[in-house]
């Protein structure tokens, strides 16, 4: 009965060791939407330099073409991805880049927005289907 136990923790051990080892780091990257020095947050006003206000309800954007640079060489890019940020919910606005590990770069670059040739290509999915309410005709 020993020996039974003993086997299956060895297995059990193994297989917990094997399984961590397959799990890739990733690049988080946070957006935080701000109002001069503020964070900007839907229905409150913030002021303007010349004394008016404006209020945001709604505050959606994409992200796209995210490219990580170590100097002057591009190491990661991730080609045909498109991210939609939306202030209301705060999940968007926190990207993961998987297979990232131990991956060194000291530079980010990114669009705000879509490239032409996807928004002339028609209703897509993801984070580009119309019903997130960012798609345009």
């Amino acid at each position: 009965m020993k020996i039974k136990f003993m086997f299956f923790a060895f297995i059990f051990l193994s297989l917990r060791t094997f399984v961590s080892a397959q799990v890739e780091k990733s690049v988080r990257i946070n957006f935080l939407p701000t109002f001069g020095q503020t964070t900007l947050r839907t229905g409150e006003y913030y002021k303007l330099r010349t004394g008016d206000s404006i209020r945001v309800d709604e505050l959606k954007f994409y992200i796209s073409s995210i490219e990580l640079w170590k100097n002057d060489s591009l190491v990661l890019r991730e080609d045909n991805s498109f991210h939609l940020c939306d202030i209301q919910e705060e999940n968007t606005l926190h990207l993961s880049l998987n297979g990232t590990a131990n991956l060194q770069f000291n530079k980010i670059k990114f669009n705000i927005g879509i490239d032409s040739l996807t928004n002339c290509a028609g209703v897509m999915g993801g984070d580009l289907d119309p019903t997130h309410g960012m798609y345009w005709t």
